[in-house]
């Protein structure tokens, strides 16, 4: 998946990203896990997101040529999303997780381990909740992910 650019607006805050992949969500209960292979440059991201009026991601983003790795929320008509989590990572593979409880809790996590946040997912703005991946950048982006694999396991 390349990293394109849409706008400055999708570039400060998810939801107004057009070009994200999603799937409605599969099972009451599950787990995500997608495989990622990185070739970022400076300002580019890619990551897993839960997305509904309100969202969680968790991502890998270049700053000043290092990696980070973060996990950020938003909501729809907020301007920019927040950062809750993130650290420098110096690998170019990483495995992205989202482990969903029934009814509507979720958490995020990356390399088989999850950060302590527990979010809940609500209902997007004519559409329930959605659960995919995504990848952008600056107008003269060459960077892209390789999202090895998308694998969905009921709980």
């Amino acid at each position: 998946m390349n990293c394109f650019y849409h706008n400055e607006e999708s570039n400060l805050a998810l939801n107004k990203l057009p070009n994200s992949f999603l799937q409605k969500l599969f099972y009451m209960s599950f787990d995500v896990k997608s495989n990622v292979a990185l070739n970022l440059t400076n300002n580019d991201e890619a990551g897993l997101v839960l997305m509904g009026s309100e969202y969680a991601y968790v991502c890998v983003n270049k700053k000043n040529e290092k990696l980070y790795v973060e996990i950020k929320t938003g909501q729809f008509g907020q301007k920019e999303d927040i950062t809750l989590f993130s650290e420098e990572y110096n690998d170019l593979k990483i495995t992205f997780n989202l482990k969903f409880k029934a009814p509507d809790s979720y958490q995020l996590g990356f390399n088989g381990k999850y950060n302590k946040n527990v979010f809940k997912a609500t209902p997007g703005r004519w559409i329930g909740s959605k659960v995919g991946i995504y990848a952008k950048g600056l107008k003269d982006s060459k960077g892209n992910a390789l999202f090895e694999n998308f694998i969905v396991r009921e709980k």
